[in-house]
């Protein structure tokens, strides 16, 4: 539970984060980034591929954010959620993908 502390910018992210219009972008983004990852195919123009890559990237960068909003309100008390875990573990896997495949 947020307990404000006099904090405008955290005060803000936390009316941010509790709005409904901020949970259904989040929602929204999800269904579309899988959407997208579901749309590769066989034989598929490099065309597609790279806009696969490019939405993937976009997408990584939302979850990002929508984390950084999340753990700067909630702070220590945003992992007491399973679900905010796995959703962390999620963002961390992909920063670790967008790494090696930009390094390697």
């Amino acid at each position: 539970m947020y307990v404000s502390k006099g904090n405008a910018c955290r005060d803000t992210l936390y009316k941010v984060a509790k709005s409904s219009i901020f949970k259904w972008f989040v929602l929204t983004c999800i269904l579309l980034n899988t959407v997208i990852m579901a749309s590769t195919f066989y034989g598929e123009p490099s065309s597609n591929a790279r806009f696969q890559e490019i939405a993937n990237n976009f997408f990584t960068g939302i979850y990002i954010i929508e984390a950084a909003i999340l753990i700067s309100v909630y702070q220590w008390q945003y992992f007491s959620d399973p679900w905010r875990r796995f959703d962390f573990i999620i963002v961390i896997s992909a920063i670790a993908t967008l790494t090696a495949d930009y390094v390697f």
